[in-house]
């Protein structure tokens, strides 16, 4: 996670390249590789928007907060994974749902964006979330 975050902050402002978009995809688990990320269909829906990768500073995303605080947060939440998502993403997703007094952890079919990979799937979930607040 800190390599991830240190390359993202590197972006920081600057132009951000087709390269830098295929290495961000790859790092946050979306593709295996750059390579692949490239050939993914999601590919030419990503690169208009690559420069949004430039907003991410260290100041505005860093928190003073601690993860003890989460066990304040009451409301009912809905934490999301894929079934194939890097295994630090997952560990990240499995200490919410252990620090969330209120929280349910569903597993869906593929990657970090598993949410649309399964959408189907995530919206009877969500639905169903949504019904019991």
């Amino acid at each position: 996670m800190e390599r991830t975050n240190a390359f993202l902050h590197s972006l920081f402002g600057r132009d951000v390249t087709e390269d830098d978009l295929a290495a961000f995809l790859s790092a946050a688990g979306l593709a295996s590789s750059k390579e692949e990320a490239r050939s993914d269909p999601y590919w030419e829906r990503a690169v208009p928007h690559r420069m949004a990768l430039s907003w991410f500073s260290e100041d505005l995303v860093r928190s003073g907060r601690s993860i003890d605080e989460l066990a304040s947060i009451r409301c009912p939440v809905l934490l999301v994974k894929g079934s194939v998502t890097t295994e630090a993403e997952k560990r990240m997703v499995d200490i919410l749902g252990e620090r969330l007094p209120n929280a349910t952890v569903v597993e869906l079919p593929g990657d970090h964006a598993s949410h649309i990979q399964s959408i189907d799937a995530f919206l009877e979930t969500f639905e169903k979330h949504l019904a019991t607040t």
